[in-house]
C-alpha cells in the first residue's frame, strides 16, 4: 500500500483535507473530510488502476461540490 501525503482541497463547503492510496497496484482509492453546512462529510471513493483519467477528475469535482450553498451559511461558520 502507498499512502500520499495529507492535502488541501478545495470544496464548496470550505476547505477540505484529504488523501489518496493506492491498494496492491491495482486500486486507486481517495479519502476526504469535507465541511457541509453544520456538518462533515467523509467521502471515500475507489476505482481501478487502469480507469481513464477522467475518473480522477471526477472525483475531485465530486469532492469540490460538497457542502452548502454559497451564502447560505453565516460567515466564519468552519
Amino acid at each position: 500500500m502507498h499512502v500520499d501525503d495529507v492535502e488541501k482541497l478545495l470544496a464548496r463547503g470550505g476547505e477540505a483535507y484529504g488523501f489518496s492510496f493506492t491498494v496492491a497496484d491495482e486500486v486507486r482509492e481517495r479519502v476526504a473530510v469535507v465541511p457541509a453546512g453544520n456538518h462533515v462529510a467523509l467521502v471515500i471513493a475507489s476505482w481501478p488502476l487502469g480507469a481513464p483519467p477522467e475518473v480522477i477528475d471526477d472525483v475531485d469535482a465530486m469532492i469540490g461540490s460538497i457542502g452548502p450553498i454559497p451564502g447560505a451559511m453565516p460567515p466564519n461558520t468552519f
